[in-house]
């Protein structure tokens, strides 16, 4: 069971964006959002700001919050932070290009300043399927890390007008968070934009998007599974 505690946390006029009257979709507003917790106990929000990019905000309780500085620019919702083991983060977001759509990370020290590491870490095409969307990043049991992922069938494009024949969510693995290995096969169908979390005693908690309704579900660790 769920309940809104505050309403909204931020909206248009506070990200400094003016409603276009009788549009229902604009680019105003935010979605998306990301919260880390810092070594004091506050806590750091991302989110998408449409043409502002991805921002931030800081909160003492995570309730109330004050906009900070852009994070990165306009063209990677739905962003993913892992804690890197010497401090500081890394981030990851889907970059679509070309007519390819694949994931890039940053890793920042401060959680503002972001450096783009080299290459790329998975593109749509180690999947057979069409674009990927929705990267989210979790450190596993074990150590090594897990990528959970939406899809849809080729030829179409995530979020497309009159929306997808199907999404998936799909996902792949690393050892160093840097070079990625696709999973061969759909983890779970009807899912969109996951977050995953680690519980105590191994299992994963997915929570998603299906056809608009918040879903959830676990994922028992496959080398837990195995033993």
């Amino acid at each position: 069971a769920w309940i809104t505690e505050n309403g909204r946390i931020l909206d248009a006029d506070d990200l400094g964006h003016s409603p276009v009257a009788g549009v229902e979709d604009q680019d105003i507003g935010s979605s998306d959002p990301r919260v880390v917790t810092l070594d004091d106990g506050s806590y750091r929000l991302y989110f998408a700001a449409f043409s502002d990019g991805v921002m931030t905000a800081t909160s003492a309780d995570g309730i109330s919050w004050a906009l900070g500085p852009q994070a990165l620019p306009p063209g990677g919702p739905q962003v993913s932070l892992v804690a890197l083991p010497g401090g500081g983060w890394r981030l990851y977001v889907v970059i679509d290009s070309a007519g390819v759509s694949y994931v890039m990370s940053y890793t920042t020290t401060d959680g503002l300043t972001f450096t783009a590491d080299d290459g790329r870490r998975i593109t749509d095409r180690e999947f057979p399927y069409g674009p990927i969307q929705s990267p989210f990043v979790l450190r596993m049991a074990d150590g090594t890390y897990r990528m959970y992922l939406t899809t849809v069938p080729e030829g179409e494009s995530v979020g497309q007008a009159g929306s997808n024949s199907a999404h998936w969510m799909v996902s792949a693995t690393s050892t160093d968070m840097l070079e990625w290995t696709a999973d061969p096969t759909v983890a779970v169908t009807d899912m969109l934009h996951p977050w995953a979390g680690l519980e105590d005693d191994g299992t994963v908690t997915i929570y998603g998007g299906k056809d608009g309704v918040a879903n959830a579900l676990k994922e028992v660790d496959e080398a837990k599974q195995a033993a």
